[in-house]
This record gives structure tokens, C-alpha cells and sequence, in this order.
């Protein structure tokens, strides 16, 4: 899960996230990144 691997990342760069459910931590970045992604695709 492309997910999982993230929170993994997120993790490591946010400390202040750690006290975060891994559940809320997909929840909260993911539909963001997801959003940048198809923004980029549209403009592109």
C-alpha cells in the first residue's frame, strides 16, 4: 500500500505527527497529495 510507505516517510520528517492513529495520518495527507497529483495532471 502506497499509503502505508508514506506515513512511514511522513513519520520520519514529522516528528510532531508520531502521536497521530496511522489511520488519521492517511487520512489527512493522502486525499492532499492526491489532490496535487490530479492538479498536476490537469495542468500538464
Amino acid at each position: 500500500m502506497i499509503g502505508t510507505e508514506r506515513t512511514a516517510e511522513i513519520r520520519e520528517a514529522y516528528p510532531a505527527m508520531r502521536p497521530l492513529a496511522h489511520t488519521e495520518i492517511v487520512v489527512v495527507v493522502d486525499p492532499y497529495t492526491l489532490a496535487c497529483a490530479i492538479a498536476h495532471l490537469e495542468v500538464g
